[in-house]
């Protein structure tokens, strides 16, 4: 093996172990806010978000009278999308009613 590969490996290592979540977890315990802060990302992880109630986020997605999914999609994608709203509903697992009915389509004409 030539010696740019070797270094190559161990540098690839080296960085798998330092922004794995138990390194840091562990080396920083009373510091330690999560990955997206430890990495200067801000992101925090989906089963670690505060979102806002199932009846909140169902009239915000009314409010926007989105024709369907597709719709939906776009908007979770836009820089309007509130942070405190999943971007797929059936997160509210026990709520959830299917998309039709959370994007207020569910009416007959």
């Amino acid at each position: 093996m030539k010696k740019n590969s070797l270094v190559f490996i161990i540098l690839i290592s080296f960085f798998t172990l330092l922004t794995s979540g138990s390194f840091a977890q562990k080396t920083y315990k009373k510091e330690f806010k999560g990955m997206g802060d430890f990495l200067g990302t801000g992101t925090i992880a989906p089963h670690l978000r505060k979102y806002r109630s199932y009846e909140k986020a169902k009239k915000y997605a009314q409010s926007l009278k989105l024709k369907g999914v597709k719709e939906w999609t776009q908007h979770t994608k836009s820089k309007n999308f509130p942070k405190d709203i999943p971007a797929y509903p059936s997160t509210y697992k026990k709520e959830f009613e299917g998309m039709k009915i959370f994007l207020g389509n569910n009416k007959k004409p």
